[in-house]
């Protein structure tokens, strides 16, 4: 006798509804998922860009704040101080560039543009004298002890021009300009290397060194009393009002420069921020921005010293 074997006609299995449910539930894990990437995505952009800007902050004043410091610096051409008040005299500025021991250096040690350059690399330079970023001249005796060397083992300017003017004073401007290529504003410097007395323009054109300065604002600080200490600050226009000797008696510079990081879009809001003169500005985009000052001093003009 055969025996018939019944197949079953019932399949297990999900049912729409459940499978609905899945991919609901699946759709709202990836999407946390996503959620959390881009999040840790837009904060790591933050803290990168933070961190790139405080140190971009950092060199520009670091760069301006070394050569600041070595403002009239020379060596010394004699140990017998012809006044007791007065320090000898260095190659900066020589015996013949005094008159009754009051100095009248023919380069001044420090010298500011309100407004930046009309041209910087024109050695008988002109201040704009608007409200743009300030500009600013720096002189003094450059050496092998005190500058960055060429491959020759010869002293530089800003750029890395070797510096040939005799008596070796290094000149060095830096200001803030919009670079034609990045289209990022940034910090510019041209120097002396490599032209000699007379010349009308500098052999080098100026170059970036730092980008993403947005302003630079600077106040001098004057000694009016011979004390060797600041008795106020005031701005370059300012201080080519005061009765000579005016750039003289800068015995120091407060140095202020805005930043902003590199990308745009890493707020939520265009961000507020203090500039250079304490007002609150409200960015015209959605970037980080900072504000960095630092004072310092002119120690040529300091007490002892050799102006």
């Amino acid at each position: 006798m055969t025996k018939t074997h019944k197949i079953s006609k019932h399949f297990s299995g999900r049912s729409l509804v459940e499978l609905m449910i899945a991919i609901t539930i699946s759709m709202v894990i990836l999407i946390a998922l996503v959620s959390l990437f881009v999040a840790n995505k837009q904060n790591y952009r933050v803290i990168d860009d933070k961190a790139r800007l405080d140190e971009e902050g950092r060199l520009a004043i670091n760069l301006i704040a070394f050569h600041l410091r070595m403002a009239g610096y020379g060596s010394l051409l004699t140990a017998k101080p012809v006044d007791p008040a007065k320090a000898p005299y260095t190659n900066f500025m020589s015996p013949s560039q005094l008159t009754n021991y009051t100095e009248v250096p023919q380069l001044e040690a420090v010298q500011g543009c309100s407004g930046g350059f009309l041209d910087a690399s024109k050695v008988e330079h002109t201040c704009n004298n608007t409200d743009s970023a300030d500009g600013i001249i720096i002189r003094y005796v450059v050496d092998t002890n005190n500058a960055h060397l060429n491959a020759a083992n010869l002293p530089t300017d800003c750029l890395g021009q070797k510096v040939i003017v005799n008596p070796s004073v290094v000149e060095n401007r830096f200001f803030v300009a919009t670079n034609t290529t990045t289209l990022l504003p940034e910090l510019y410097c041209v120097g002396n290397g490599g032209s000699v007395a007379g010349v009308a323009t500098f052999t080098s054109s100026p170059q970036p060194i730092v980008e993403n300065v947005t302003d630079m604002r600077i106040l001098y600080g004057v000694d009016t009393d011979d004390d060797q200490s600041a008795d106020g600050y005031y701005t370059a226009a300012s201080i080519s009002a005061l009765p000579a000797p005016n750039w003289s008696r800068v015995v120091s510079a407060q140095i202020c420069l805005v930043m902003r990081s590199v990308n745009n879009g890493l707020t939520t809001s265009k961000q507020q921020y203090r500039n250079c003169s304490g007002a609150l500005i409200t960015a015209t985009d959605r970037r980080l921005y900072s504000t960095f000052t630092s004072v310092i001093a002119v120690r040529s003009r300091a007490s002892g010293s050799s102006l």
